[in-house]
């Protein structure tokens, strides 16, 4: 949480009363199954109003044309040396742990 600009600075010691009270996010999230009530619980007493929600969700946005680019990005040297060596090269997303595989062929 953070305040906004302009808003009193005793609500800084209610919101952090009110987290130590809240208790864990995932408890929270099981008891009520609302997003919603992490909002409630932290900000009672402040009376909040939920203007908009939104559906959150973890996706990547990894792509083999993606990481294919950025490989060619690498120096001329380097990729002359993936090309001469004539093993295929493999790329781990970070985010989301897709193995991208590609022939020497393919390395521009």
């Amino acid at each position: 949480m953070q305040l906004l600009p302009g808003a009193p600075e005793h609500y800084a010691g209610i919101l952090e009363e009110n987290i130590r009270k809240a208790g864990a996010v995932t408890s929270i999230l099981l008891h009520d199954g609302r997003p919603e009530a992490l909002v409630e619980k932290v900000l009672v007493d402040l009376k909040p109003v939920i203007l908009e929600t939104d559906i959150i969700e973890y996706r990547c946005y990894c792509s083999r044309e993606r990481v294919l680019s950025a490989i060619s990005a690498m120096g001329e040297e380097e990729l002359e040396d993936i090309r001469k060596k004539g093993k295929t090269v493999e790329v781990s997303c970070q985010f989301c742990d897709k193995v991208y595989r590609f022939n020497p062929s393919e390395i521009l």
